[in-house]
């Protein structure tokens, strides 16, 4: 007990020792002050997520949220050096490190448990970020400004998937910590209404004009386009969306002493207030995440509804594709309708505007019907980006193809596709209604951001939707270790029936899955 006692003490200690350093330091030294305001937040931040690794977890997630709000900041105390910005976004990139070290740490002097499966997790997102190496150094070379931040802000939380699982092994574990983050992020969505019904703050608009941000356009065009703390609407208009949908599951899943994570009437509020930001950012493609989350949450609990959906999203895709053309030649009168019935403000105008689906449409059309967007390894980074370019593009499938080629895009997609097998594969194996509920929502989600990246831009690419993404992936993989613990203790008693949707699924490419189960059964 004195030993604990004494721990704490130091641990206090230390503490109060680094504020009063970091207040002096702030009062005393030259430089931007929220620069080292930044400096001061991102050390303890990692010192946190090394010693306590779940709160580091909540931390940085928290992080993702509020580090844009801290970046546009740097304008009020004067000039931005770079240093300030590797301050400032460092804080998220910098605290996922430490956890990532801490328990790998952990794992090797045998403090934290990690499964064989687990080890296979973080292999796959060394992979991922090789990847994402070859693919910058083929558009900007080997720069170490270009390789550095596109390792930082996107395919170093890939690791997410190994971080998460092992910190948060249970559906209960992972519920709590949903619940958290949609409180942290009420303020996120509340601005960004606060934003688009006054304008931007001076600061900000003082930010924009930094050129720092793509957003400057908002000034040149006049327009309001919320982005609340986050750095694009894009951004924001995925983010809301998400919680949106996972405020509906809170509502229906239950702690293990019987009562739900979220009561019905705070989780409509929520979800009101999630949706009330979508509307705010005017980023119409996000609403994809809504309804194919909603609608995944239902059909992947099913293997029937799951070859359905994959059916349906197919055929739709391909028909966006063929008749393309014949949608563009009704766009604009269709755009003029809507102006008539919607447009009457800035605001009414931004959120139905259809124009812009016009260059993503004819990306489509170039697929099928331009023989240049076809060639074997792709044209590079430099092709594809200027709308004078015949191979100019706004969607991530035209995208990938005029810069890579249809070989790597092609083998990257017969990769994704088994990956999303195995994994409808073993949700569709857990034997538990509220963790096969908890892994179906997230991987609609998952499976509404490729779609709505599929209309637009990658959401990939996009800080902080792109960890949410690898977020709902590992907390698929948590449902899935579950079913795992569970068929372990338990043995055949939690095993899944053998139904009619698993058997049309399992026709859908999965006999050995149809096996696997009848052995189960016997």
């Amino acid at each position: 007990m004195n030993e604990k006692s004494s721990g704490s003490l130091l641990i206090i200690l230390s503490v109060m020792l680094l504020a009063l350093y970091a207040v002096i330091d702030l009062l005393l030294t030259s430089g931007n002050i929220f620069s080292r305001l930044s400096l001061m937040v991102m050390i303890p931040s990692a010192l946190i997520g090394m010693v306590s690794r779940r709160t580091g977890v909540v931390l940085f997630l928290v992080s993702c949220g509020y580090v844009d709000l801290l970046k546009r900041l740097l304008v009020v105390d004067g000039q931005i050096s770079k240093l300030d910005l590797y301050y400032v976004l460092g804080i998220p990139p910098v605290t996922l490190a430490a956890i990532l070290l801490s328990t790998l740490a952990g794992a090797f002097s045998g403090t934290v448990k990690i499964r064989s499966r687990q080890w296979t997790w973080l292999f796959l997102a060394i992979g991922m970020m090789s990847l994402t190496i070859i693919a910058q150094v083929r558009e900007s070379g080997w720069g170490l400004g270009e390789l550095l931040p596109a390792l930082a802000n996107s395919a170093f939380y890939t690791t997410i998937v190994f971080i998460v699982p092992v910190l948060f092994p249970t559906t209960d574990d992972v519920l709590k910590l949903l619940r958290k983050v949609l409180l942290f992020y009420v303020p996120v969505a509340l601005y960004g209404v606060y934003q688009q019904w006054h304008g931007f703050q001076d600061f900000e608009i003082a930010y924009l004009l930094t050129g720092l941000s793509i957003e400057i356009k908002q000034l040149i065009y006049g327009e309001v386009r919320a982005f609340s703390t986050l750095n694009s609407p894009t951004a924001l208009g995925a983010v809301s969306m998400i919680l949106a949908v996972l405020c509906g599951v809170l509502t229906q899943l239950r702690t293990p002493k019987g009562r739900p994570y979220l009561g019905r009437a705070v989780g409509l509020l929520l979800f009101i207030v999630f949706v009330a930001g979508w509307l705010a950012s005017t980023s119409r493609s996000a609403a994809v995440i809504l309804v194919m989350g909603a609608g995944g949450w239902w059909c992947f609990r099913s293997g029937t509804r799951t070859f359905m959906a994959y059916t349906a999203s197919g055929t739709m895709m391909l028909m966006l594709m063929v008749f393309a053309d014949a949608i563009l030649d009704h766009l604009r009168d269709a755009s003029l309708v809507v102006y008539d019935m919607f447009g009457s403000n800035q605001f009414g105008e931004q959120l139905t505007r259809l124009g812009t689906f016009t260059e993503r449409l004819q990306g489509f059309s170039n697929l099928l019907k331009n023989p240049d967007f076809l060639t074997a390894f792709g044209y590079g980074g430099d092709r594809g980006t200027d709308p004078s370019d015949p191979l100019y593009n706004h969607d991530l499938l035209s995208n990938l193809i005029v810069k890579f080629g249809i070989v790597p895009v092609g083998f990257g997609l017969m990769i994704a596709i088994w990956v999303a097998i195995w994994l409808h594969r073993n949700l569709l194996q857990i034997g538990d209604r509220q963790v096969r509920s908890m892994a179906a929502a997230c991987m609609g989600i998952v499976v509404g951001m490729i779609g709505s990246s599929l209309l637009s831009g990658s959401l990939l690419t996009v800080f902080p939707d792109n960890v949410f993404f690898w977020v709902l992936v590992a907390w698929v993989l948590v449902g899935l270790k579950a079913r795992d613990v569970t068929e372990g203790k338990s043995g055949a008693k939690f095993a899944p029936q053998r139904t009619a949707a698993m058997s049309a699924f399992a026709r859908f490419g999965l006999e050995h899955h149809s096996e696997h189960l009848q052995e189960s059964v016997r």
